[in-house]
């Protein structure tokens, strides 16, 4: 039976593909404070997850404004199954890359310095919606983009992969001037403990990166509740 693929696949699976670019740009700034071992260690973590590079895109864009080739890489799995599956191996190798990183870094300044490649990130990722919503037709695209209402709406299509896992994120409160919402996927709430303070700090910088390029102004916290 051939899988039917819709928006929502390709939009969960374009999530997972950024998700992959980032580890490898943590990845790049964290070599300089490493020791000899990390280059080494990390090759045997990518064979490890072979199987994961092969099933995502090596496609070099992010997936914001055009789609990728989501048909190429799928198999005889229906194609729910083979998103969790992928997303769930995804998280398992961020949680050994962050594991690998704590074992060889040789400055615990490291850790900021991974904390600004994570906002540089999150400011990239904005600005690339704001060029594909100025390449929309439709009227008004780019001004609900840089609203509170807009923002909430970008967090769960761009960085969370729409609903295709069930209300990943929920709004519990929604101004023109202030928004509050819960992340159901945080890292602390995985079942990899070890590197959740780390993931959840690098993540939290995404975000605050990409609010704060379509929205200067803004204040943005991210509060753990454990």
């Amino acid at each position: 039976m051939p899988n039917l693929v819709g928006p929502p696949h390709y939009l969960f699976y374009a999530t997972l593909h950024r998700r992959r670019l980032w580890l490898d740009h943590l990845s790049e700034t964290f070599q300089d404070y490493s020791d000899r071992g990390w280059i080494e260690s990390k090759t045997r973590l990518d064979t490890s997850f072979k199987r994961v590079f092969v099933r995502l895109s090596t496609a070099a864009h992010l997936g914001i404004q055009k789609a990728l080739p989501l048909q190429k890489v799928l198999d005889d799995t229906p194609i729910d199954s083979f998103l969790v599956n992928l997303s769930e191996e995804l998280e398992a190798y961020e949680h050994n890359l962050f594991d690998l990183m704590d074992k060889h870094a040789v400055n615990p300044s490291y850790v900021e310095e991974l904390a600004q490649t994570a906002m540089l990130w999150g400011r990239e990722l904005a600005q690339e919606c704001l060029t594909s919503s100025q390449m929309t037709p439709q009227a008004g695209t780019q001004k609900k983009a840089t609203t509170v209402r807009g923002i909430f709406e970008s967090f769960q299509m761009i960085l969370q992969g729409g609903n295709f896992s069930w209300r990943p994120m929920l709004l519990r409160r929604c101004t023109n001037h202030e928004l509050q919402y819960e992340l159901r996927n945080c890292p602390h709430r995985r079942q990899h403990k070890s590197s959740a303070n780390l993931a959840c700090k690098l993540e939290s910088m995404i975000y605050r990166g990409f609010v704060q390029a379509l929205l200067p102004e803004v204040y943005y916290k991210r509060q753990t509740l454990q």
